[in-house]
């Protein structure tokens, strides 16, 4: 009984962002000016587009997390990271709207 309420406080949507936010940011190589704002001690954000990021997090709901969040705990959270990444990268917000319209 004590083990489910981890499992529930990690749903949560602020931990499941930030959760996919980390998995965007260790699988992100940063570019060239990234690496020289690190360089200068500068904040630069590795996430992705904003927006975009936020709708697939919003996509991917607490069934796709929940299954990425057992990936990580079987596995290690690079392959989770790439995994999400990959998911990031063929995921297009227009066509899923376009899609819910039919």
């Amino acid at each position: 009984m004590l083990s489910i309420i981890p499992w529930i406080l990690f749903l949560k949507q602020g931990q499941r962002s930030a959760a996919i936010r980390n998995y965007l940011r260790m699988s992100k190589q940063p570019t060239a000016d990234e690496k020289e704002s690190l360089l200068s001690s500068t904040k630069v954000s590795f996430l992705h587009q904003g927006d975009k990021t936020e709708e697939f997090i919003n996509y991917l709901r607490i069934d796709g997390f929940l299954i990425l969040h057992i990936i990580a705990r079987n596995t290690d959270d690079i392959v989770a990271g790439q995994i999400v990444d990959h998911l990031y990268k063929n995921f297009e917000p227009e066509r899923r709207s376009a899609r819910s319209d039919v």
